[in-house]
């Protein structure tokens, strides 16, 4: 007997006696099983464990184990619990067939028997194995399918569920109008935003809340247009007295049937849009008028804005929107060669890309001579460059202007050498004037005098001198002139027999000649003070020179002392009846500086602070 697979049923005797095994062949041979064999409990698991059965005779009565005992054990093994079982025993009371079928037994056969009656019962048996296999393939089958049906369900809420979450993100109103306008469906914005659920708007014809007018003309005409399946459209929605813009997105679904919407509102969006484009405008027109010429490029190098002054400085005959789209490579084209040097300047805007630094003032020449200043700035964004700016000035007519003021100035420079030149000479001329005369004059008095004012005369001449001797017109320095100055002192009222130290301690100042000639005279009057009446009797001495300048408030110190007799403790220079000390005042007074005495142990010091005294630009 064949099983529902095709396949012979497989027949397991177990009994201690081979003979028995021969009956139980010789009783099924024409019934086509395949008979195996095993002797005790131990064959039977081998038997079990390397071949299918799919019915066992099993004999009660065996010496090491008895097969109830065996039967319950196979009953209670999961792999082999479903095989069917008939036990064959000479055991004739009811308490064995009661024990056989309490541990799981499927049948009973009590020896000797007929081999009809083995025949009939092992038949039903493979019957009954052929049925419980059918309704554990139905059940299995059933199984997958309720667990298929199981996963699609799960599936399906999941996608609902992940539909639904897109659904609540979408930030706008979403709709579901069937083709004769009415709701079949909103989201949960749209009914919030009317305070309604959005159960209550299913089966609503489109318009029930008398708003939105301009929305239900619009799904009108779209469910009209047989031959367009999605539209799209800005409207203006009137809505509580507040006009909102919103953008307005349809599909057909379900062959034309149905429909759904999507609405975001884009009021901020668009009016961002038109004060962009306002600002644009604007910015165009700023560009457009500006003398410079303005070339914008993306972060790529390709040209966003070029403006009407760019055309012009490199005569370019396009209009003003054919370079928007260009990139660097097509710009070599169009305006490298108007520049004198186009391979300089290739190889100077592809460094200057690559570096991404600023640049001011680069200038170029053009092949028409015109001369251009280029400014280079990246326009550069949360740390990345995003662009490209720059800017073209034509500066022939500066350049020009230039080189006229550079050649007047030095016009001006060599005027006033030779203002400083003629100065100088003309007081050497009085100064020496003043010497002739003082040589017949036979007052000793007199010819003093004559020579104190010589002195006073070559300490001017002396500035100019400096002045037309330093590259600048303007400023001396004063340390060196004091060095000067000193030296022909020195040689005007020492003799052979006085010898004189001076000990200078200057700082090299720059002064002006507004500051520098009172501040001479002064140096003048006190040295000649020092060497005429400080010395007396002495035939030795020292004269010190100081001039230094604080950096914090730039106060000028200049000190003049000596060790010579010194002054009276009583001495006020306001009271004196003295030419020289009258100068001094007068030209500290000049300059806003202040003049103090320091009577010392031996000897004098004046002091004088002042600063630089500044008057307006002459030239």
């Amino acid at each position: 007997m064949k099983l529902n697979n095709g396949q012979l049923a497989s027949i397991l005797v177990v009994d201690d006696e081979p003979n028995n095994f021969d009956v139980v062949e010789a009783a099924l041979m024409s019934k086509n099983y395949q008979l195996h064999y095993a002797s005790n409990a131990h064959q039977t698991w081998q038997q079990l464990k390397s071949i299918p059965i799919d019915v066992i005779l099993l004999d009660v009565m065996m010496p090491d184990q008895d097969g109830i005992s065996l039967c319950q054990e196979l009953k209670a093994h999961p792999q082999w619990q479903t095989i069917s079982i008939l036990m064959i025993t000479a055991l004739t009371a009811k308490e064995d067939l009661a024990r056989s079928l309490d541990v799981g037994a499927d049948d009973f056969l009590s020896k000797p028997f007929h081999h009809l009656e083995l025949q009939a019962r092992v038949n039903s048996l493979i019957r009954i194995k052929k049925q419980q296999d059918q309704l554990r393939e139905l059940l299995e089958s059933r199984g997958e399918e309720l667990r298929y049906r199981q996963q699609v369900e799960v599936a399906l809420a999941r996608s609902n569920e992940q539909l639904q979450a897109v659904i609540d993100a979408v930030p706008g109103f979403i709709s579901w109008i069937s083709k004769d306008l009415h709701y079949r469906g909103v989201n949960q914005r749209l009914a919030k935003a009317v305070e309604m659920t959005p159960e209550a708007f299913i089966g609503q014809r489109l318009g029930f809340l008398n708003s939105a007018q301009e929305f239900e003309t619009f799904v009108a005409e779209f469910i009209n247009q047989s031959q367009t399946n999605t539209l799209q459209k800005v409207l203006q929605i009137n809505s509580q007295g507040t006009t909102r813009e919103y953008l307005i997105v349809a599909q057909k679904y379900e062959q034309g049937e149905s429909i759904v919407t999507v609405g975001i509102d884009i009021t901020e969006w668009k009016q961002s849009e038109r004060e962009l484009k306002v600002t644009s405008t604007q910015m165009t027109t700023l560009l457009n008028t500006l003398k410079s010429g303005v070339l914008l490029q993306d972060k790529a190098g390709n040209v966003i804005l070029p403006n009407q002054q760019f055309y012009q400085l490199f005569e370019i005959n396009l209009k003003s929107d054919n370079l928007i789209g260009k990139s660097n490579l097509d710009l070599e084209k169009y305006y490298y060669d108007s520049v004198s040097n186009p391979e300089q300047f290739c190889q100077s805007n592809q460094r200057l890309l690559q570096e991404k630094q600023f640049v001011n003032n680069e200038e170029w020449t053009l092949q028409n001579g015109r001369i251009l200043e280029r400014d280079y700035a990246p326009i550069v964004l949360d740390g990345a460059c995003q662009g490209h700016l720059w800017m073209y000035r034509d500066i022939t007519e500066r350049k020009q202007n230039e080189q006229e003021l550079k050649k007047s100035l030095q016009e001006k420079e060599l005027l006033l050498k030779e203002i400083h030149h003629r100065v100088k000479n003309n007081l050497l001329v009085v100064s020496n004037l003043l010497d002739l005369q003082s040589d017949y004059v036979a007052d000793e008095k007199l010819s003093f005098l004559l020579n104190e004012s010589r002195n006073r005369v070559h300490t001017m001449a002396l500035v100019h001198q400096k002045l037309y001797r330093n590259t600048g017109l303007s400023k001396i320095n004063f340390a060196e002139y004091l060095e000067d100055l000193t030296d022909t002192l020195l040689d005007s009222y020492l003799s052979d027999t006085q010898k004189i130290q001076l000990e200078l301690r200057l700082e090299p100042i720059w002064l002006n000649i507004e500051t520098a000639n009172p501040c001479g005279l002064i140096v003048n009057e006190l040295i000649s003070n020092a060497l005429k009446h400080g010395f007396p009797d002495l035939t030795e001495g020292k004269i010190g020179i100081e001039l230094s300048q604080h950096k914090a408030d730039q106060q000028i110190h200049l000190k003049v002392s000596d060790n010579g007799i010194g002054l009276p403790q009583d001495f006020d220079p306001m009271a004196v009846k003295s030419l020289g000390m009258e100068l001094i005042l007068t030209l500290t007074e000049q300059i806003q500086g202040q003049f103090t005495i320091d009577h010392q142990k031996q000897g004098v010091s004046f002091e004088i602070t002042f600063q630089e005294v500044n008057y307006r630009q002459r030239y």
